[in-house]
């Protein structure tokens, strides 16, 4: 290829990029420039307003409280215990909307409770009966099939073997911590050295 060509696709991509640049630069000057609405400047005004009324209202309280300390002091706990007791009706208020809202919701709490109930009470039952009675249970049972008799039964075996084994290993904080100093005091395996 020419030396020539070369720079001419050079100095066209070169183009070609500044040109989507600007386009970019012009879009993005065009969408800052959008003009502010009626309703938003009614509203600067009046927080503009409601600003320059606190502003006096606090220069006022200023000027009250260098002249007369005490009897500000009095009126502001008086204003305080005024607030305390609005909280206190607004989370009264809070409260009652809250408990309003749990009512319309009990019919389903209702159900999912008194089936979690019923959960917790075959657990409870569970865990009273000793691993031979629930055997015995199962094969009393006239309901089931001796495959289903078995099955069951290995399935309360492999419960009682997986509770027993969660005893075994305690991960609580001093006894992790208890592994890490064992395990550097004793280093790896000589094999492994």
């Amino acid at each position: 290829m020419d030396v020539g060509f070369i720079i001419f696709i050079i100095f066209t991509i070169i183009s070609v990029v500044t040109s989507i640049i600007e386009n970019a630069n012009k879009k993005k000057a065009n969408q800052s420039k959008r003009p502010i609405s009626t309703k938003q400047q009614v509203n600067s005004k009046n927080v503009f307003s409601q600003l320059q009324q606190s502003i006096g209202n606090l220069e006022k309280e200023f000027t009250d409280f260098k002249n007369n300390p005490q009897a500000k002091l009095k009126e502001i706990e008086k204003r305080i215990d005024a607030g305390s007791k609005q909280t206190r009706k607004l989370e009264q208020q809070v409260k009652n909307k809250a408990s309003e809202v749990k009512d319309q919701k009990r019919p389903v709490e209702r159900s999912a409770a008194k089936k979690i109930q019923a959960f917790e009470e075959k657990i409870q039952a569970k865990e009273k009966l000793s691993l031979a009675e629930r055997i015995e249970k199962i094969e009393a049972d006239p309901h089931l099939s001796p495959r289903q008799k078995m099955n069951r039964i290995n399935m309360i075996r492999m419960e009682d073997d997986i509770d027993s084994a969660g005893s075994l290993v305690d991960f609580t904080p001093e006894n992790t911590l208890k592994g890490i100093i064992y395990s550097e005091i004793l280093g790896p395996p000589k094999a492994r050295r």
